[in-house]
């Protein structure tokens, strides 16, 4: 197991895209991660943003983390940042820690009551 991720594309061109990492102990950008939980990251062009294809983007990250047999993962965002907080909230991801940098963390077998 190791790093894998999703991509979006319009009219053969990426748009987004959502992947994740494990990390060891001594590579964790946060002490509040773990390297049983890979942390997630996204990406999607501004000009795209608002349509929902993050939210898409981190369901199929899901499915894959499941598939793979991850029992959770992780990530970090900017307490500012409330769009994104909304919706990783509303796929599961609950906070864990942290103050001005919130670390979520989502447990992969509790999300499918988070597809709506």
């Amino acid at each position: 197991m190791g790093d894998f991720g999703v991509i979006a594309e319009s009219h053969c061109q990426a748009v987004g895209a959502a992947w994740a990492r494990l990390f060891a102990w001594s590579d964790l950008r946060d002490p509040l991660g773990s390297p049983q939980f890979p942390e997630v990251a996204i990406a999607v062009d501004g000009a795209f943003r608002g349509q929902g294809i993050g939210t898409t983007l981190l369901r199929e990250l899901l499915v894959a983390a499941e598939r793979l047999g991850y029992s959770a993962l992780d990530l970090l965002v900017e307490r500012s940042n409330l769009a994104a907080i909304a919706v990783y909230t509303k796929l599961g991801f609950r906070r864990v820690g942290g103050d001005t940098r919130l670390w979520m963390r989502v447990t992969v077998s509790q999300r499918s009551c988070q597809q709506s």
